[in-house]
């Protein structure tokens, strides 16, 4: 043990002994020794140190969340006051701490946390079962890799940033997925038990967020070498703005008629590629349709050229309502839904695959498949089946054999009736939709003989119900809204690229500079599930890539996106669109494990700060919050995988804005006060001094009511501490532009970004000027700025505000103890602890 701790590593002319880079080896000296050789870097190592934080619990990291959180604080908007999580209580946490001391607002943090464990759940499952098939086919040996161009020090950032240790075989995989597993166990443990403050709940939420894309980041390394998912990593960089190809065919009306339809749903695809290598083995694939809806259906068309996506997974009971499916083979996702009843009322046959049993079914894992296949085409409405080959072949089977006739739609003649014949104007139907969707107006329309109504809820419809449960007249009004769908399917058909996979870092490299100097105002991540308005999010998409942002898309909102038409063009989104990591360019990476691809900032900061990426999240985390042009939009009203997932991004140091009917749903955010002056400041990184800096970023996680909103939201969040002249002048500009455009004005508090004239935007310049002089009390020579006023109220000299409020362009700066550099960490340590005391 001793010749271990006593290792040195070489890092350039550094001697660097292992026992000061990671406190605990746990046998991992060989692979830390190749680390930090590889991929230290002697100019950081020797200003700042260097770390490992291997297999982290929440507390070693905590902080960079600790950081992040005393400048965005924790909001609750609607907290819980009784606490019943022990058999102490129920205790009322308004009146009193509880009986094992619990805080009201602790507690709400002990919620928080509890809800982003759920958020893992279904993926976790889903990457450890991906794996156990993995390692079904192949050795623990075998080895892995994102794609073929990819260095091993960026083939799986959110997994090594997080874990530490490098995925080159599948061994490799499997202890990580095992340290993602006990850290859920250890998180979900405090959700129910931990008595800690506030701070160490939401760090506790932050670190599940980040387990949660180390076990997505695990599912792609397994899709893509095991299982064969195209990949752009594969690609050379002359092919790569085209890849892949926007050819494939989505939608109602991309299903080619007369064939039998299996469609797949849930997280897993294992099914569907079991069901489709026995198609080809036997011939099969143009004579039955593949669909697929939420991650299965993302997942299929990376393998599959001829899989069809039809529906976001929260939409999936209203396709398959439709009536189209022959066969729904069923996996759990990110959603609970009742898939069984809909498609017995259709006459859809069923194959559950989930692990535990669901309404009753007696397990047919272990039945032969003739049995399952003539059960299945008998009276059987469904069938449990474990073992994902056999699900697979008995879907083909049954698909191909079932003989199935009649509409399950709702006549016209029907509808119209029921509308008439709802004589109350309650409005109830409206009031209690959760996205505001306005049911009764259509109703109404309807009983007139008029569609349009309809089709307009229809599109933002995610079947929910809850319109029905109260309609005193008990319309059928989701037999209606299907009705709907169904009158306007043979439009239904759109263009999209599939999922491509990672971005390397010689494709991110080509934008690098443009990024840092604001030739790109920032990188943009859209997600959503689909239960917003599906023109919405495409408009964000196209508003931002017409202003020269870089987009990148995963999960359902990728085909939401996709959707979008332009008549004038004559293009889908997509086609109009490369898909490199440039400017006005989109990229769609995949299924809902593909988020883990959407980190870009991760890599550029490994060439362009030293900042190793194993086992170092802390530097990252602050850098990019410091400095990174990086946002990221979630839009609709989301399941809680996307609580966890806005947890990893804010810990990465980047804004997540959320809305419309998130913002609603959601019950905590992490806010910033931008009037707050004692939180906006950060260590100089020459002089160790406390420096004020503008209040940005201002928030963490922000709830938005419109679409509009969300941009203008956006352009805030991307100006940065550490902005370049170029860069802040360029968001500057983004950002009036936007409020000029969406509200008729300017931001109330953009003088807080003005630094020098030389940042002003040419064509806002004159305005600007005027009004820092005439409401702000600066003093100006014409169009160039003389004297700034501090918040503090001191009229300075340009020059005495440059040294006393942000920061100079090039000069470090961090909000870290633990990442100021060596020679001042000491003086800036004892700084803190006397501030601390006071």
């Amino acid at each position: 043990m001793k010749d271990k701790e006593t290792r040195i590593a070489n890092v350039g002319s550094l001697k660097v002994p292992i026992s000061d880079v990671v406190r605990d080896p746990r046998g991992y000296e060989d692979e830390i020794m190749e680390i930090v050789e590889n991929d230290f870097v002697e100019g950081r190592v020797s200003n700042f140190g260097g770390w490992i934080h291997l297999m982290p619990d929440a507390a070693d990291i905590a902080e960079l969340d600790r950081g992040l959180l005393s400048r965005c604080e924790p909001l609750y908007t609607q907290p819980k006051g009784t606490c019943s999580d022990c058999g102490l209580g129920p205790c009322d946490l308004k009146k009193a701490a509880g009986k094992c001391g619990l805080e009201l607002e602790s507690y709400q943090g002990r919620l928080s946390l509890r809800k982003a464990c759920r958020g893992c759940l279904t993926q976790l499952v889903a990457s450890r079962q991906l794996l156990n098939y993995a390692l079904k086919l192949h050795r623990e040996d075998t080895k892995v890799s994102m794609g073929e161009i990819l260095n091993i020090q960026d083939h799986a950032p959110t997994v090594t940033v997080l874990a530490g240790i490098q995925i080159k075989t599948l061994r490799d995989v499997a202890r990580a997925q095992s340290y993602a597993e006990a850290q859920l166990g250890k998180l979900f443990q405090a959700s129910y038990t931990g008595t800690g403050s506030v701070m160490d709940f939401e760090s506790m939420v932050l670190h599940t967020g980040s387990v949660l894309l180390l076990t997505m980041g695990l599912a792609e390394m397994l899709k893509i070498s095991v299982f064969g998912f195209i990949t752009a990593a594969n690609q050379e960089l002359e092919t790569i703005e085209q890849f892949p190809p926007a050819t494939l065919s989505a939608g109602w009306a991309s299903i080619e008629p007369g064939k039998p339809v299996m469609a797949f749903v849930g997280d897993d695809f294992l099914p569907a590629w079991c069901a489709i290598n026995y198609m080809k083995q036997n011939g099969l694939t143009d004579k039955i349709e593949v669909c697929g809806m939420g991650a299965a259906g993302d997942d299929i068309v990376r393998f599959y050229d001829r899989g069809r996506i039809i529906a976001p997974m929260v939409r999936s009971t209203k396709a398959v309502r439709n009536g189209v499916f022959d066969v729904l083979v069923v996996s759990p996702g990110c959603i609970p839904l009742d898939l069984l009843s809909e498609a017995a009322r259709v006459g859809t046959k069923v194959i559950w695959v989930g692990s535990n049993g669901v309404d009753d079914l007696p397990d047919s894992t272990d039945t032969p498949v003739e049995k399952i296949v003539s059960s299945l085409l008998g009276r059987a409405k469904a069938a449990w089946v474990r073992d994902v080959e056999k699900a697979g072949e008995v879907a083909v089977r049954v698909a191909q054999e079932l003989k199935r006739s009649g509409s399950h739609i709702i006549a016209d003649a029907d509808a119209i009736k029921q509308c008439k014949e709802h004589k109350q104007d309650c409005d109830l139907c409206s009031s209690v939709c959760p996205v505001t969707l306005p049911v009764s107006k259509a109703v109404r329309e309807l009983a007139a003989g008029e569609w349009k109504g309809f089709f307009e809820v229809e599109k933002g419809c995610n079947f929910c119900g809850r319109c029905e449960e109260v309609c005193p007249s008990k319309v059928q009004l989701r037999d209606i809204i299907v009705a709907a769908e169904r009158k306007q399917a043979a439009q239904d058909k759109f263009i999209m690229r599939p999922g491509r996979g990672p971005v390397s870092i010689t494709e991110l490299l080509q934008s690098a500079f443009a990024v840092g100097w604001g030739s790109i105002p920032a990188m943009v991540t859209i997600y959503g599930c689909g239960d917003a308005h599906k023109e919405e999010i495409a408009w964000i998409a196209d508003e931002l890539l017409n202003g020269g942002y870089m987009c990148f898309v995963a999960g359902c909102s990728g085909a939401e996106v996709a959707r979008s038409f332009n008549a004038t063009k004559k293009k889908y989104l997509m086609q109009q669109y490369n898909a490199t990591a440039a400017a006005r360019n989109l990229i769609n990476f995949g299924s809902c494990s593909s988020i883990c691809h959407s980190v870009p900032m991760y890599l550029m900061l490994r060439p362009s700060g030293g900042i190793h990426l194993y086992g170092n999240l802390p530097p990252l985390g602050d850098s990019i919050f410091l400095g990174g042009a990086q946002s990221v939009i979630i839009w609709g009203a989301l399941p809680e995988r996307m609580y966890a997932i806005a947890a990893a991004w804010a810990r990465m140091g980047s804004t997540v804005i959320v809305g419309p009917a998130s913002s609603l749903g959601w019950d905590r955010y992490l806010v910033g006060d931008r009037y707050d002056r004692s939180k906006w400041w950060v260590y100089h990184g020459e002089t160790g001094e406390k420096r004020e800096v503008e209040p940005v970023k201002e928030h963490l996680i922000v709830p938005v009511e419109t679409k509009e909103e969300a941009l203008t939201m956006l352009a805030r969040s991307v100006i940065n501490v550490k902005d370049y002249r170029e860069s802040r002048l360029t968001h500057l500009e983004v950002l009036i532009d936007f409020y000029d455009r969406f509200y008729n004005q300017l931001p109330e508090d953009w003088h807080l970004f003005v630094r020098s004239d030389f940042e002003l935007p040419p064509r806002h310049r004159r305005r600007i000027v005027n009004l820092l002089a005439k409401e702000h009390g600066w003093e100006a020579d014409g169009m160039k700025l003389i004297k700034a006023r501090h918040r503090d109220g001191r009229l300075m000299t340009m020059s005495e505000f440059a040294a006393s409020y942000g920061m100079e362009q090039g000069i470090y700066s961090t909000r870290l103890v633990s990442q100021v550099p060596l020679r001042l960490r000491e003086k800036v340590r004892k700084q803190a602890e006397a501030e601390k005391d006071k």
